[in-house]
């Protein structure tokens, strides 16, 4: 089949008409041109890859170094994860739980984790959920439909709600999973945007730390700081977003943390430097290949594993009285294995 395979890629394109050959397929051959010699990650298995020293040609600002600040805050690093339950004639319960981890002075002081919660989102239910933001209807409709798009919903009310109840609570530095992107998921009063000027307020910081990012530009920098040869470093990249970083609370940096980590996508919101802030993150947490510890600690806290959802389905037969019902793989009917196919 292999040896057949460059026979068969884009043959199709032969079977259209002239007429019927619009835009979209002309681009085909146009992006096929763009490839010629280009460098590739080949990816497999639906998962986010980078290059481990940026793509070539990297470029961008000189990186800045910074180091540890002698100032001791209590930092808190919040992270939430959400999975699909059940279905029901009306909707779908799903299950989500939050975790909030307290740092102070590189040592851990505790945790809280919120959950697991359970929510049925059925029509009425999605609508009252929903109906505090500028898109209540189109968004109400969405999620009942998209289980992605509900549990990342879910997820961001969490984590919103959390975040906001541990900067009333005096901490003096905040991690968030992720960038700080506003976002139509937020809640009127409890969106990104309030949580930061409420931060500010009360003296505190606000940065959001993301593993990935998709902006090409972005990954050219990360080949800049990658060569730089020194960490902890930050290089400014709020030119280089350009119009993608029109919906940022804050500014945006990459940032390495250690020479044995890679570079991070970091957005800081505050009102002082960001060496200072993010001096402060490594003073009071700990880096652990170049990733802040209690983050990763709030990651664990927080993940749904596969007992947790068989307790959850107990507790709906035991406590709530659902009756299971019997079901199947929605696709498998339409689409076994062919007679004699070897299966993966």
């Amino acid at each position: 089949m292999m040896d057949k395979m460059d026979n068969q890629i884009n043959i199709a394109l032969e079977s259209f008409s002239q007429d019927n050959r619009n835009e979209w397929l002309l681009g085909i051959e146009e992006g096929l041109r763009s490839l010629l010699g280009t460098p590739v990650i080949f990816t497999r298995h639906r998962k986010d890859t980078k290059p481990l020293l940026g793509w070539p040609g990297a470029w961008g600002p000189e990186p800045v170094d910074f180091g540890p600040s002698g100032e001791v805050v209590r930092l808190a690093a919040v992270d939430s994860s959400c999975r699909r339950v059940a279905e029901t004639r009306e909707g779908t319960v799903y299950a989500v739980r939050g975790a909030l981890v307290e740092a102070e002075g590189g040592r851990f002081v505790g945790f809280r984790r919120f959950g697991p919660l359970l929510y049925h989102l059925t029509p009425s239910t999605c609508e009252r959920l929903v109906g505090r933001t500028p898109y209540s209807r189109s968004l109400s409709k969405l999620i009942q439909v998209e289980p992605a798009i509900a549990e990342s919903f879910l997820r961001r009310r969490m984590e919103r709600l959390i975040q906001h109840e541990a900067v009333e609570g005096g901490v003096g530095l905040l991690l968030v999973d992720g960038s700080l992107r506003t976002s139509r998921f937020d809640d009127a009063g409890l969106d990104l945007r309030s949580l930061v000027e409420k931060a500010e307020r009360m003296g505190a910081s606000v940065v959001g730390i993301s593993k990935t990012t998709r902006l090409k530009v972005l990954t050219r920098c990360i080949g800049r700081i990658s060569l730089h040869g020194r960490a902890p470093s930050l290089v400014d990249v709020k030119d280089e977003m350009g119009i993608f970083g029109e919906n940022l609370v804050g500014h945006p940096y990459i940032v390495r943390f250690s020479l044995y980590g890679d570079p991070l996508r970091v957005d800081v919101a505050s009102r002082l430097d960001a060496t200072r802030v993010l001096g402060s993150l490594l003073a009071n947490d700990q880096i652990s290949a170049g990733y802040p510890e209690s983050l990763r600690l709030a990651h664990h806290l927080s993940v749904l594993r596969d007992a947790d959802i068989a307790c959850i389905e107990g507790f709906m037969v035991g406590r709530l009285g659902v009756e299971p019902y019997p079901a199947l793989d929605a696709r498998l009917p339409f689409l076994q294995d062919l007679p004699g196919a070897i299966r993966h």
